[in-house]
């Protein structure tokens, strides 16, 4: 089986499984198919979020060599985007917490993405 062809199968499973959610409660004849998702990559940065997003913004500046606190990322994009580190912890990506000393003098972290865990 070719990649597309699992690529393929794997949509139609995932849509006939949200297609099954749905119709819990309803007549199965007023079931609409959902088109699976195609997600074009060249519109992804290296992390897998969308290009001049505030995610990607987050993420570059999570990567950049000192890494970013959470009140550097929040002054830079408008939020914290914590769940940044969330997801790109999920997607494989190593990220490096190191306590240092904020601007008032209590204790925060400073986020760093190393690597990618093999």
């Amino acid at each position: 089986m070719s990649e597309n062809e699992t690529i393929a199968t794997e949509a139609r499973n995932a849509t006939k499984t949200a297609t099954d959610r749905r119709s819990r409660g309803r007549a199965r004849g007023n079931v609409q198919s959902v088109a699976p998702r195609h997600i074009d990559v060249s519109k992804l940065d290296a992390f897998g979020f969308r290009l001049g997003t505030k995610k990607a913004m987050a993420a570059a500046m999570y990567a950049k060599k000192p890494g970013a606190t959470l009140s550097e990322v929040k002054k830079a994009v408008g939020t914290p985007q914590f769940n940044v580190l969330t997801e790109m912890d999920k997607r494989g990506f190593v990220i490096e917490r190191t306590p240092v000393s904020g601007p008032t003098g209590k204790k925060v972290l400073r986020f760093h993405v190393v690597g990618v865990r093999r």
